[in-house]
């Protein structure tokens, strides 16, 4: 068929490859362009606040803490790379959650092209972790007068 005759009722298409008669258009309009949506950040955030949660949880489990915070890391690991993956991006594999937990965080903003707040918070958490276990420590070891 003559692509200057609408398909439906014949008639000869007006500029723009509409249908004067019937509204038919004839040629397809431009395909909307899709904003990408908003990642969701909740649980890399988790992630980056971890050392005060670890804290929490290995003081109030005891022995089962050091277990459970593994096992928190590759669960907010695999939540987060699943709504990723929904969103249409290829996150790092969750499994870094559990054997190395700063390459996930490292990993993730480049992936998604996100901003790196998360990845300095998680650096100034776990420094300052570090930092206050080894302040405390010596303050532990020092001869009581």
């Amino acid at each position: 068929m003559d692509p200057s005759i609408c398909s439906q009722c014949g008639h000869v298409l007006g500029p723009g490859g509409s249908c004067s008669v019937c509204g038919n258009r004839a040629i397809a309009p431009p395909p909307a362009v899709a904003t990408p949506a908003k990642v969701n950040d909740t649980y890399v955030w988790i992630l980056a606040f971890g050392p005060v949660i670890y804290l929490i949880m290995i003081v109030a489990l005891r022995d089962l803490g050091v277990a459970a915070v593994l096992i928190l890391n590759v669960l907010l690991c695999a939540l987060d790379a699943s709504g990723l993956r929904r969103q249409g991006y290829n996150p790092p594999h969750p499994a870094w959650g559990l054997l190395f937990l700063p390459v996930y965080v490292f990993l993730r903003p480049s992936r998604v092209g996100g901003p790196y707040w998360y990845v300095y918070v998680f650096t100034l958490t776990w420094g300052g972790m570090f930092a206050a276990q080894n302040w405390a420590a010596n303050l532990l070891a020092q001869p009581r007068s």
